[in-house]
């Protein structure tokens, strides 16, 4: 199964100017935990911000929440690309111990397409076996 027919397309993208408390305020509304951030002035993903970034980066250090994302946001962004076998990012996800990657188009282009996460995997695992096991394998507890 490729990328394309299991990952969420276009979700949610905030500029890197974009509010921290905007940006929880959007994964509150949109059901989501984590948002691409992009550079709107170039077109470019410049990171990328989860709701552990939030709660670790900025809330337990007491940061303002009126500070731009890209103050919290990871920069080193993980992806893939649609036509990629689920079991191929299945493979990095685990190396990386990430449970989500962003979507671009192919090689050349990179342009953005969508998310995938585990959860999205997890939904359209019908293999009976060796998917949930890469699954499993990719989860690591925080604690």
């Amino acid at each position: 199964m490729q990328v394309k027919h299991v990952a969420t397309h276009k979700p949610e993208f905030i500029d890197a100017t974009t509010s921290i408390q905007a940006a929880a305020e959007i994964m509150r509304e949109t059901g989501c935990g984590c948002l691409p951030v992009g550079d709107d002035s170039k077109q470019k993903l410049v990171g990328i911000v989860t709701d552990r970034d939030i709660v670790l980066k900025a809330v337990a250090q007491g940061k303002d929440l009126g500070a731009k994302v890209s103050d919290i946001a990871t920069e080193k962004v993980f992806y893939c690309f649609e036509d990629d076998e689920i079991s191929d990012i299945l493979h990095n996800m685990k190396q990386h111990q990430i449970q989500r990657l962003v979507v671009l188009k192919d090689q050349s282009s990179k342009q953005f397409r969508g998310m995938i996460t585990l959860s999205d995997i997890a939904k359209k695992c019908t293999d009976g076996g060796a998917m949930s096991e890469g699954i499993a394998q990719c989860c690591k507890p925080y604690h």
